[in-house]
């Protein structure tokens, strides 16, 4: 079971044609991203609100980063989904900065 599933399933809602195993890949991998940048955010900015942690981390630029290089490994169509929702969806965004956070806090214990 995936620290994401209730990411990935509300990016399956809005798009059922969707591989539910590509848009976990793509979740996980930028779950990834964003649990680094959050504990940073975090850290730095002491900033409390989820949204307002959302709303510093998903215009970070390792997030384009980390979107080419999954371009080389899957398709197009999932990987600009996935991160056109976390960048415009409070619906995604937020709560994948929160189970990217818990994923984070599970790795230090």
């Amino acid at each position: 079971m995936s620290t994401y599933n209730e990411v990935i399933n509300v990016l399956l809602d809005g798009r059922p044609q969707s591989s539910p195993e590509t848009i976990a890949k793509v979740v996980e991998r930028l779950g990834e991203a964003v649990s680094r940048e959050a504990a940073t955010v975090l850290r730095k900015r002491q900033l409390t609100n989820l949204e307002a942690v959302w709303e510093a981390v998903k215009d970070q630029p390792i997030f384009e980063d980390e979107m080419r290089n999954l371009l080389k490994e899957v398709d197009r169509m999932h990987v600009l989904y996935v991160y056109s929702r976390f960048r415009n969806s409070r619906a995604v965004g937020p709560s994948l900065v929160r189970s990217a956070l818990a994923q984070e806090s599970r790795m230090r214990r």
